[in-house]
């Protein structure tokens, strides 16, 4: 594995700065394994074992499972799956590449949708009172229009809450499209664990633009660890 540039912005990024204590250090651990893409598999028992060869026996599955979830709520990595094999990648990966990475890269909406939700974070990060105007003022009268539109009548499945209040429902159509994109994982099993985290989390809730992101990152996560 080449050296990686560790650059001084890491001190200062304010998506870093969200994480926990832990997950910051496994996301720092985890640049000296990534490819030159900033790629890697995301199998949860190979992270803990590669992250922490010295503290397998203090660091669970469990543990990783949740820092990186934390890593993508941040909008510093996205995992992905491909031929039934999970991985990640980072974002704002700044390295020389200088051969071909050996994993799949992710799909390209996936990156699109995490770099507008960068760019979302940017655009209210001095503006804490106002955080969800601003971010619902970036969401294009298009997009919203579509969705009004098309608005779901199928039978509420679970009802998240939300960082602004009131309340994100799951509905059964959802769940018919994510169910066989993650075979390994209980869906509305985890929903309920979804919903459990955000109410014993409420400073951590997502906006009604983020919320099915926050559900589509964790559920990839439980397929990352049950899949293979």
């Amino acid at each position: 594995m080449p050296n990686r540039i560790l650059r001084e912005g890491i001190l200062t990024s304010r998506r870093v700065d969200k994480l926990s204590v832990p997950a910051e250090l496994l996301y720092r651990r985890l640049m000296s394994k990534l490819d030159d893409y900033g790629r890697c598999e995301a199998d949860v028992e190979l992270l803990r074992s590669s992250c922490y060869p010295l503290r397998v026996n203090k660091v669970k599955a469990a543990h990783v499972k949740d820092w990186i979830r934390e890593c993508q709520a941040a909008c510093l990595l996205v995992t992905y799956a491909d031929r039934g094999k999970c991985y990640l990648q980072y974002l704002d990966w700044k390295q020389q590449e200088r051969s071909e990475s050996k994993f799949p890269a992710p799909p390209k909406q996936l990156i699109a949708d995490a770099q507008q939700m960068i760019a979302n974070e940017h655009l209210v990060v001095f503006v804490s009172v106002f955080e969800v105007v601003s971010e619902c003022a970036n969401v294009g009268t298009a997009n919203g229009a579509r969705h009004a539109s098309q608005e779901d009548e199928s039978p509420t499945v679970i009802p998240l809450p939300l960082r602004e209040g009131g309340e994100y429902a799951v509905r059964k159509s959802l769940l018919s499209e994510l169910e066989p994109l993650y075979p390994a994982v209980d869906v509305p099993q985890t929903l309920n664990e979804m919903k459990g985290w955000l109410v014993g989390n409420p400073a951590r809730r997502k906006t009604q633009q983020g919320i099915r992101r926050f559900v589509t990152n964790w559920l990839q996560g439980e397929q990352a660890k049950h899949g293979s």
